[in-house]
């Protein structure tokens, strides 16, 4: 099996800067080549805006440009220094330092200068231009300088002005850290609790690399100093880039972390103090502690004084309360990722975009077409001011995009042996990225590999793995065969799970993969379908989350009694999202709610769909943040099958209530019967149904309901923990 590795590559989008312009206030003291009608001006780009804040913090601009009238400064002859506070959105305190000193070398005879712009102490405009006017004759090699200078009056500044728009959303990876809870107290730990824990959340400028390290300061050659802003508290404390010191001196670092190479975190050290600079006892401070290795845990410090010997600058002896907590050993805690503009969507979704290429597996040298479709919350393709598709080869300009349309589609003759690329749709102030996604190309590189990843989003700890496989009675052997299961495969996903908006806005978490072995379907005594699986199955796909079988037999669709683990789903009357409902119960355990025969009702220990008791059901409407007084009894409208522990539910009855049946979007109460499904005209329906009558879809029916969603975002906290 080959799994490929989910490059989060650096990028920043064209046409996703943020500029700010300063113009500054003209000189009024002045020597040299500068006079009164100059000024101090340049802008600076960013991925994002800046965050409101009381207080200044570092700025790593993107790129940026200056001068003052003689000089010109960027990033290609200059370094920068920045650290600026926003509030009500505007740029309203700073300090700006930019300037090409020292000289790379003795030999370097070149000009010189740098410029300073703050708002401290009164503030101001300040410029340096230190020209080369000759060789020193008495000192071969170096420069004889003169120095002028211009300035503005005190504490008058200039002003900033920003433009453009964020597009796609936040150009910060974040990292959020859960340390486990402290098991050792230590010290009399009158500070600490068993209930308390390391959090916090870092974030990395632009997109990881694979493979690379990071740190707040640059401490080798080889490590990423794109570490923007941290803070972590361990329940006591809070530390941050602005109140905190390394622990020690060598190395120089407060946070490092390293990334494997799928992008996820590997390992990591923090080292975070809140003493002095020197190191020296203040009056209150503490310590954190946490490495990310194969045994490896948690530790703080707090230490408290009673009694402050100033002249000594530091605690009275013996005054002092040292308090010390540790989470137990070998049990580091887990990172949350989440990339710039392909992070979680925010609970009020607004816009979506469905993005999938076909034929899912191209053979080499072979054509496909890239879709990239905007949709709102309810599931239903909209216009969009814009649309655009970018490639992981190219990721700092579209590949293709329209304005003001509907679906983008876009063609490519891929180079093997992938092909990655991602979908991002902009409306209003709305903007959404669908992450990037990667498929084989040919020949997969691993020959004996029986599953090829087609829409590959990362790797199998973190995402949940959907497996197709052809049905011998539908799909036979050979080229037709297997061209009806690539269709067929792709209008699962893209209508049966990405048709549906709580799977497309979490797209991320999945991964759909192709099976290379045909699975059989009958029908058993009971009508309903029976898997006959391929030899090897259990070693060939002992990876996947769920594997579907697609076929054409007159039974009814359920999930394996047995493993929980294989689904079929008919084709033939284009039940697409009844693949959802079938993953619903094998990846998510979650039990039915349609009112019918033939249904096995259950409840599960944590966060089920059911409730085995009145009081269980208004109990969780109620942590949920649900009506109680919705709770139903299923037995009561109608309901039959088996119940196994669990009848009672906090969703209405759609069947019953006056809610028109084409408007009903749960999940787990459709039943995907054919006359459940709306007649559709729609040209992509190539295939009539075994009876008489036009195609039958249901493109647009369901969505996750109030009872499904915590039992499904459970599972995906799970996957994000690397427990998926």
């Amino acid at each position: 099996m080959r799994l490929l590795v989910a490059l989060l590559l650096i990028s920043s989008f064209a046409s996703a800067e943020i500029i700010y312009t300063y113009t500054g206030a003209t000189y009024s003291s002045v020597t040299g080549p500068f006079d009164t009608s100059m000024q101090l001006s340049g802008s600076f780009v960013l991925a994002d805006e800046l965050d409101e804040t009381t207080t200044l913090y570092p700025v790593k601009p993107l790129r940026y440009t200056f001068t003052d009238g003689v000089q010109t400064f960027d990033e290609s002859n200059s370094e920068l220094i920045l650290n600026a506070s926003v509030a009500g959105g505007e740029l309203r305190y700073w300090y700006l330092e930019v300037g090409n000193y020292p000289r790379p070398s003795n030999t370097d005879l070149s000009d010189r200068g740098w410029i300073v712009s703050t708002t401290n102490n009164n503030g101001g405009d300040d410029v340096f231009y230190r020209p080369c006017e000759e060789e020193q004759a008495t000192n071969e090699g170096t420069c004889r300088e003169i120095q002028y200078r211009a300035s503005g009056d005190t504490g008058i500044v200039g002003s900033w002005v920003m433009t453009g728009s964020s597009l796609p959303p936040g150009q910060n990876t974040v990292l959020d850290y859960e340390g486990q809870q402290f098991t050792e107290l230590t010290l009399a730990a009158p500070f600490y609790s068993g209930d308390d824990q390391v959090t916090g959340t870092v974030k990395i400028a632009g997109l990881v690399t694979p493979g690379a390290r990071y740190a707040d300061e640059a401490y080798a050659a080889d490590v990423n100093n794109d570490i923007v802003e941290f803070s972590f508290s361990d329940g006591v404390n809070t530390f941050d880039q602005n109140n905190s010191h390394a622990c020690t001196t060598s190395p120089n670092r407060r946070v490092s972390i390293k990334f494997d190479a799928d992008g996820d975190i590997d390992s990591w050290s923090l080292c975070l103090t809140t003493r002095n600079a020197d190191y020296s006892f203040q009056f209150e401070h503490g310590t954190i502690i946490s490495q990310g290795f194969t045994a490896a845990r948690d530790s703080v410090l707090h230490y408290e004084c009673s009694e402050y010997e100033e002249a000594n600058d530091r605690c009275a002896i013996g005054a002092s309360e040292l308090s010390e907590a540790k989470s137990t050993y070998g049990s580091p805690g887990s990172w949350r990722i989440t990339p710039p503009t392909g992070g979680e969507p925010p609970d009020d979704v607004n816009l979506l975009v469905r993005c999938i290429h076909q034929p899912l597996w191209p053979e080499e040298g072979q054509e496909i077409t890239v879709n990239a479709e905007p949709m709102n919350g309810r599931g239903e393709i909209i216009q969009a001011d814009l649309v655009e598709i970018y490639t992981a080869d190219n990721p700092s300009e579209p590949s293709a995009s329209h304005s003001d349309g509907a679906a983008l589609e876009w063609a490519i003759t891929p180079s093997g042996p992938s092909f990655r690329y991602g979908c991002v749709a902009k409306n209003g102030p709305d903007t959404t990225f669908s992450g990037w996604r990667e498929t084989d190309v040919g020949e997969p590189a691993l020959p004996d590999a029986r599953a090829v990843p087609v829409i590959y989003t990362g790797k199998s700890d973190n995402r949940i793995d959907v497996v197709f496989m052809p049905e011998m009675n539908r799909h036979g052997i050979g080229a037709d065969g297997w061209e009806r299961f690539l269709e067929d495969a792709y209008n699962s996903i893209r209508d049966g799970i990405y048709g549906i908006p709580w799977f497309l806005q979490n797209q991320q978490h999945f991964n759909f993969w192709l099976a290379r072995d045909y699975g059989r379907v009958t029908r058993n005594l009971l009508g309903l379908c029976e898997r006959h699986k391929p030899d090897g199955f259990k070693a060939n796909y002992a990876f996947a989350d769920t594997v579907g079988m697609l076929h054409r037999q007159d039974c009814r669709d359920n999930v394996s009694p047995t493993s929980w683990r294989v689904f079929t789903t008919k084709m033939y009357n284009r039940r697409l999202q009844v693949v959802s409902h079938e993953i619903g119960h094998s990846v998510f355990k979650l039990s039915d709610e349609y009112t019918g025969s033939g249904s096995i009702y259950f409840t599960t220990p944590k966060y089920p769909n059911l409730f085995p008791t009145q009081a269980a059901c208004e109990s969780a409407a109620i942590d949920r943040g649900f009506d109680p007084n919705g709770c139903r009894k299923l037995q009561a409208s109608g309901a039959s099958g088996a119940f196994l522990g669990g009848n009672w539910i906090f969703e209405p009855d759609y069947r019953m209530d006056s809610t028109p049946w084409a408007e009903v979007r749960d999940l787990m109460q459709q039943t995907g019967g054919e006359g459940e499904c709306e007649l559709v005209d729609d040209e992509r329906v190539k295939e009539s149904p075994d009876k008489d009558g036009p195609p039958i879809a249901c493109y647009d029916r369901y969505d996750v309901g109030d009872s499904e969603t915590a039992r499904m975002e459970n599972k995906l906290e799970k996957c994000r923990a690397g427990r998926c």
